[in-house]
């Protein structure tokens, strides 16, 4: 447990009791502790609400909280933390909505709230200050379409907001993102066509859309994201053919298609990816012969090819 006498510490830059065993609550006296940059309580048994006071610390750059079992609401005194570039809440017990006060902190570059209870909508200047990074929200409650500051984050590079309930048209709520690198998008209930604009995220090593309302073909574009590593759009509504232009993505390792309505043949050009391990293209409406250049796939581990309409037979290369 920390003391409440920890707050006579007053010339304290540096708080660092990661990773013990510690547990109890934070004390109201942390507000004492004004000048403080560092706060770093992460991988603890730390439990209770975050109390009010933490806002006084304003000249804190990082706060990590995560992995422990906080629980109540974030308070909205954090927004008064303006300096703050760091803030890492996740594999809490948190709940309640994100506040609003968030968006004061202009500095933010890594913003890191999953694994929570948390509900309601993303904070509407999310990404003001135009150096926010990293983004996980991952496997929370929240609800809402994905506010426009957000789609604008040119900084961004990497996003998790899988298992949310967020909405709206996936082709207007993203644009470009120069720096990113991996974004998850998987188990919401975004809707609409794939944007070509993808392609043109040229540092693009992921890219997770399984299980939304996604419908449409898939962009050939994507030819132009050449450092994509890991495409999964399973468990959509996608319709057409798969595009021969993925083969010009000769980094990919897992490529995931399964749960759509795609149709007519699988293209030959998947046999250029000598890198996929994983290949599903299970239960869509996919006809005709197995490509014998998939056999030029050394390196797959995984071929699910179930509940389509392939025939003929196995080629040798592939068996």
């Amino acid at each position: 447990m920390i003391p409440q006498e920890i707050g006579m510490l007053k010339s304290l830059t540096d708080f660092v009791l990661s990773e013990n065993n510690f547990s109890g609550p934070i004390p109201t006296s942390i507000g004492n502790l004004t000048n403080l940059s560092t706060l770093y309580l992460y991988q603890n048994m730390f439990s209770g609400m975050i109390p009010q006071e933490i806002g006084m610390l304003k000249f804190l750059t990082s706060f990590d909280l995560s992995q422990n079992i906080f629980s109540g609401s974030i308070p909205p005194s954090i927004g008064n933390m303006t300096k703050l570039m760091a803030l890492k809440l996740n594999h809490n017990r948190l709940l309640g909505p994100i506040p609003s006060t968030l968006n004061n902190l202009t500095h933010l570059q890594s913003l890191q709230l999953g694994y929570n209870h948390l509900s309601g909508p993303l904070p509407e200047n999310v990404c003001k200050g135009g150096q926010l990074a990293y983004l996980s929200v991952i496997n929370n409650n929240l609800t809402g379409l994905i506010p426009p500051r957000l789609k604008n984050c040119k900084s961004l590079y990497r996003g998790r907001l899988e298992g949310n309930y967020f909405t709206g048209n996936i082709s207007e709520a993203f644009d470009v993102y120069p720096n990113l690198s991996y974004i998850a998008l998987s188990n919401n209930r975004f809707y609409g066509e794939l944007s070509p604009k993808w392609g043109q995220c040229h540092n693009l090593t992921s890219l997770q859309i399984s299980n939304n309302n996604i419908s449409g073909k898939m962009p050939t574009e994507l030819r132009h994201a050449t450092q994509l590593q890991e495409l999964d759009l399973s468990s959509n509504h996608l319709v057409g053919e798969i595009p021969k232009e993925l083969g010009a993505l000769t980094l990919m390792f897992r490529l995931l298609l399964s749960g759509n309505q795609l149709s007519g043949k699988i293209p030959p050009e998947i046999g250029v990816l000598s890198n996929l391990q994983h290949l599903n293209l299970a239960s869509n409406n996919l006809s005709g012969p197995i490509p014998n250049q998939l056999g030029d796939c050394s390196k797959l581990l995984d071929l699910n090819l179930s509940k389509n309409k392939l025939g003929e037979s196995i080629p040798f290369s592939v068996s």
